[in-house]
């Protein structure tokens, strides 16, 4: 990893209920984001277990729609 440096780290979440893979995602997304770039790609029903540091960008599996824009 380079110090001093942020990364901007993108996570991908296929929303079905909040779990244990759910908040897995959730706690790293969190704890990376004192750091670095995050950003979430998944449903907005996680919206209010993440950090304000955290950029969720909101994306229906089902229909394949993404809000606006994705990231590469």
């Amino acid at each position: 990893m380079m110090i001093g440096r942020k990364m901007k780290i993108l996570h991908t979440l296929h929303w079905i209920q909040f779990a244990g893979t759910e908040k897995v995602c959730v706690d790293l997304c969190n704890e990376m984001s004192h750091s670095h770039q995050v950003y979430l790609l998944s449903h907005d029903k996680i919206l209010p277990y993440l950090n304000d540091s955290v950029e969720l960008i909101e994306f229906d599996f089902r229909s394949g729609s993404v809000d606006g824009y994705l990231f590469v």
